[in-house]
């Protein structure tokens, strides 16, 4: 039987062999980080997630490489700085500053200062360099986050400026006293969401519209003009079209993923001829759809010749 010290020598070896395991972990960690933000830059640079039917970069991240929301934000965060100030991923390639490290001092590094801030990152405690951070730049002192905490309750954060916070106060004040009780803050932004989506929601707005006649719909059905030799131009989308073309399609891409799904993309959106107009398209809500810029583009790339 194994006295204590033997027993304590053996877990020592054991311990020791596990550390050697994890430091070689870590490395081929940071290493394979290093190398897919090089591969992330060049992603972005040549926009191949297009080719691949993603609207960004971050839901190429999420969707197809599978990272977590926060991983993807931190990775391209990251490289895209990095494209600006290489030293940063030279940085962390050699273990100097972690990618999350590398993420914080993004909104305050330039080419000027690099030096100085990749050396407050890797000296520095998390606390420390927050605090540095927000010398700089007062508004990265709260960042925004929407976060749950029971099924239907979400807990956010964010900083807004002192002439937002008295519009607030202003709106609930209002409403305190149309309701004749004191309305709390989510009240007052339930008030305010609602008010703008009622006006401005472009899918209630084209139900609003279509749900009156038309003036003239003969005028929908004519072929688009194509453009002249001499500054000639091309004929508008007529707009109870578009409000068609809106409600059909939701306010959302219409662009179907590789997995069979459709883009989440609701925002940066464009009307797209199903048929071009350089081949006859016509400016029908039949021959149009709606993508964001990144498939708006991916289109027009693929349907290019050669």
């Amino acid at each position: 039987m194994l006295n204590w010290s033997q027993q304590r020598r053996e877990y020592l070896m054991t311990f020791d062999q596990l550390h050697q395991r994890a430091l070689e972990c870590v490395k081929r960690f940071k290493s394979a980080e290093s190398e897919l933000i090089s591969i992330l830059q060049t992603i972005d640079e040549n926009k191949g997630f297009r080719l691949m039917g993603y609207a960004s970069l971050f839901a190429y991240a999420t969707k197809a490489l599978h990272l977590s929301e926060a991983h993807a934000y931190t990775l391209i965060t990251v490289s895209r700085k990095a494209k600006e100030i290489p030293e940063l991923k030279k940085a962390i390639s050699e273990g100097v500053i972690t990618t999350n490290q590398a993420r914080r001092i993004t909104s305050v590094i330039t080419p000027e200062n690099k030096t100085q801030w990749i050396d407050k990152a890797a000296t520095l405690s998390q606390r420390e360099l927050e605090k540095e951070i927000v010398k700089v730049a007062p508004e990265q002192a709260v960042r925004e986050t929407m976060k749950y905490v029971a099924p239907v309750r979400v807990k956010l954060v964010c900083g807004i400026n002192e002439g937002l916070m008295k519009k607030l106060q202003q709106v609930q004040d209002i409403l305190s006293q149309q309701k004749r009780s004191a309305a709390s803050l989510e009240e007052a932004l339930d008030e305010l969401t609602r008010f703008y989506l009622e006006k401005k929601d472009p899918v209630k707005k084209a139900k609003r519209v279509l749900g009156k006649p038309p003036r003239n719909s003969a005028r929908y059905e004519k072929p688009v003009s194509l453009p002249k030799a001499a500054g000639g131009r091309r004929t508008a989308i007529p707009a109870r079209i578009k409000h068609e073309v809106m409600k059909r399609e939701g306010g959302q891409c219409s662009h179907k993923l590789p997995d069979g799904s459709r883009c989440e993309q609701k925002r940066w959106l464009a009307f797209h001829h199903r048929k071009a107009v350089a081949e006859g398209g016509t400016n029908t809500s039949g021959n149009l759809t709606l993508l964001c810029h990144s498939h708006h583009a991916l289109e027009h790339d693929l349907s290019m010749p050669g």
